[in-house]
């Protein structure tokens, strides 16, 4: 096993772990303090800040951190991803209150909205029949095994955000940035399942749990060769290939999942004067975006020089790809 598979699964695992009994905790203190302040609760109108308050709460929670480069970094901010995850849990719990489901905001309910956010699928516990949200309670044990499908999810996109491999000072603004698209996603998904009926029903679901689930995994081949595209158009913006960005674009040719033919294409296009033709669909994944916008404001300031040219490359894919701009200035700030 690599260095970086060993640092993913002990990410993977010791994430799992503290992630137990976020669901219940959360969910409690949000309905203590409900309970003690009925005049403090929302209503539909108080959604947007409610997902706005929350997302700019937990960037700041991870904004502020000294990252570890590599894989290992990960594993020692695990406490902080914890608690910007549980701030996420308190954010559906508030939106479920403004709009009046107090009564159904289960842990099951709770865990099925985040892992909808994140694109994984809920196996059964959570199915939308009818125009009817359906919520069925499975055992602990299956319980246990949805949040460690769950927390293999949040591994897998950070994988594919490309934060692990990112040095100190930037990776911490690119985690802040990612927290902070993340926590607005799982708000508009929030939104959108409790404005529909809820039904909560025992027993536990049908459909089983595969292994391979919570098997960390990166970008797909295709929106890998678009972004070395990308990179390569980049490093010619400014009129000077350096040796530094050709040694990182060589690092990711290297490492990634790519057939030899394709890699031989694009090593054979880096020093050609001509940019290259980029399809950018598969950016239009969130996490997809972020890691192509970190990895050429990595590039950039490989030569220790961040040209013009290369700021407005950025900008302009940025703006294709619809990532944020103020995004983006605080990721070329540095």
């Amino acid at each position: 096993m690599s260095e970086a598979q060993e640092g993913q699964n002990s990410f993977h695992n010791k994430l799992t772990e503290q992630l137990i009994g976020v669901f219940d905790g959360a969910a409690e203190a949000r309905r203590s303090y409900y309970e003690a302040n009925p005049d403090k609760r929302p209503s539909p109108g108080d959604i947007d800040s409610i997902i706005t308050k929350y997302s700019y709460m937990n960037a700041a929670i991870v904004g502020a951190l000294t990252l570890i480069p590599g894989p290992w970094g990960l594993f020692a901010v695990v406490p902080e991803i914890v608690l910007v995850i549980r701030n996420q849990v308190k954010m559906v719990y508030d939106i479920g209150v403004a709009h009046g489901k107090d009564e159904v905001m289960t842990r099951e309910l709770l865990l099925g909205i985040s892992m909808s956010a994140t694109g994984t699928g809920t196996i059964g516990f959570l199915t939308m029949h009818g125009g009817k949200v359906l919520v069925r309670r499975p055992a602990l044990r299956v319980f246990q095994k949805l949040i460690a499908v769950f927390a293999g999810r949040i591994t897998q996109r950070l994988i594919k955000s490309a934060i692990a491999k990112w040095v100190p000072v930037v990776g911490a603004i690119a985690m802040a940035v990612w927290t902070k698209t993340s926590t607005a996603r799982v708000g508009r998904t929030a939104n959108e399942i409790l404005a529909k009926p809820i039904e909560i029903s025992e027993g536990d679901p049908s459909g089983v749990l595969e292994d391979n689930a919570v098997v960390p995994k990166g970008s797909t081949a295709d929106a890998l060769e678009q972004k070395l595209h990308a990179l390569a158009n980049l490093m010619k913006a400014d009129g000077d290939i350096g040796d530094t960005e050709l040694e990182y674009i060589e690092t990711i040719l290297e490492n990634g999942d790519l057939d030899i033919d394709t890699v031989e294409e694009i090593r054979a296009s880096l020093t050609e004067p001509n940019q290259q033709a980029v399809d950018f669909t598969p950016f239009e994944d969130e996490d997809e975006a972020l890691g192509l916008i970190m990895d050429m404001v990595a590039l950039a300031n490989r030569d220790g020089v961040f040209h013009s040219a290369e700021r407005l490359y950025i900008r302009q894919v940025a703006k294709r790809i619809n990532f944020p701009a103020e995004d983006v200035e605080a990721l070329t700030a540095t």
